[in-house]
């Protein structure tokens, strides 16, 4: 939109200082008001409008995700939607996380029983891999454990806050192997806040809030 328009508009406005025969003539105080007022009503428009177009230009940003076409976790990027990365600068945040994510996100749809029912390990939680990508006030809001067969069905809504802060939304299924033939799956959202360089690994789980 050419905003010379409305700003030409805003000139018209304020330079329409006669009134006709028979009308009610203002006082110049008021004259002036009623030109502020005039004044501020466009600016808001024009703010208004700006931000609208921006978002339209935000909403038709198409990201290459051909990086998610690549080793490794090939099958679980197959499940990643970039919905919400809105430039370029985001999408290269989003390729640089990702396989630090997507390992952390595997955790969960590892069983933690052998086939003959034996337990592999007693406490998951000290798996050096989620001890790794997690920090501690990650660990303590997180609600499920690792190898508790939840796997990730969806991972889409990325929030970039900054070169060193994203959020994400992931969708996880409970699949036991030992399930009913008549149970179904029960499913999890939640959304995960990854951190640069707050431990071992380079991307890392440092908040988590359940969604449904």
């Amino acid at each position: 939109m050419d905003f010379r328009v409305l700003d030409q508009m805003v000139v018209v406005f304020l330079a329409q200082g006669s009134v006709s025969e028979g009308d009610w003539i203002m006082t110049a105080s008021n004259r002036i008001n009623v030109d502020k007022a005039i004044l501020i009503l466009m600016l808001v428009v024009r703010s208004f409008l700006s931000s609208a177009f921006a978002n339209e230009a935000d909403n038709s940003y198409r990201p290459n995700d051909d990086f998610l076409k690549q080793d490794p976790y090939k099958k679980s990027k197959a499940r990643v939607d970039l919905i919400g990365v809105k430039n370029d600068h985001e999408l290269k945040i989003v390729q640089s996380s990702i396989n630090d994510i997507l390992r952390f996100i595997r955790l969960f749809g590892l069983s933690n029983k052998n086939l003959d029912g034996s337990i592999i390990l007693e406490n998951t939680r000290k798996h050096p891999a989620f001890l790794m990508l997690t920090t501690e006030r990650g660990r303590r809001e997180l609600d499920i454990d690792p190898a508790s067969s939840r796997i990730e069905q969806k991972v889409y809504n990325w929030a970039v806050e900054s070169d060193r802060q994203l959020s994400v939304d992931v969708l996880l299924i409970h699949q036991p192997l030992w399930r009913g033939p008549t149970e179904t799956p029960s499913e999890r959202i939640y959304r995960f806040k990854f951190v640069k360089n707050q431990c071992e690994a380079t991307w890392c789980l440092n908040e988590v809030k359940r969604i449904e």
